[in-house]
């Protein structure tokens, strides 16, 4: 997908974010520590020294204003319901705008579900500031 996107119109960011880091300010009621008590029968192996991948797609439009489309790339069963469609109507909307410069910018961000979203907006508070609205795809 990336190699396809490269040949488009279009400024394009693979992103890394540590997967142990915390982006937010609340927990979950139970935290991962707690999950293997009391279970002698299961083994659970957590890999906190992975990284969250975002891409990022950025096609610049006549204005600075910019339109966020969001979706995500993960999920325990994907399907053409959950998550292949949002992908690929993304890449389709990067197609045509990559060809025919849209009125306002155009951010898409292909996430890790929301962790992802909450991820990529902690870390650049900056981006929002010409954001007027944002859709998500899933």
């Amino acid at each position: 997908m990336i190699s396809e996107l490269k040949d488009q119109n279009c400024e394009l960011n693979v992103l890394n974010f540590p997967a142990k880091e915390n982006y937010w300010n609340w927990t979950f009621p139970v935290g991962m520590s707690h999950w293997k008590d009391g279970r002698d029968d299961t083994k659970i192996k957590f890999y906190n020294d992975k990284n969250l991948k975002l891409l990022e797609i950025l096609i610049p439009g006549e204005s600075e204003k910019e339109i966020f489309f969001i979706t995500h790339l993960c999920h325990p069963k994907p399907s053409a319901n959950d998550n292949a469609s949002g992908p690929a109507m993304f890449i389709e909307l990067i197609r045509y705008f990559a060809q025919n410069k849209p009125e306002l910018s155009l951010r898409f961000l292909f996430t890790v579900e929301y962790w992802g979203t909450v991820a990529y907006f902690s870390k650049f508070l900056d981006v929002r500031k010409n954001c007027i609205a944002g859709i998500s795809l899933d």
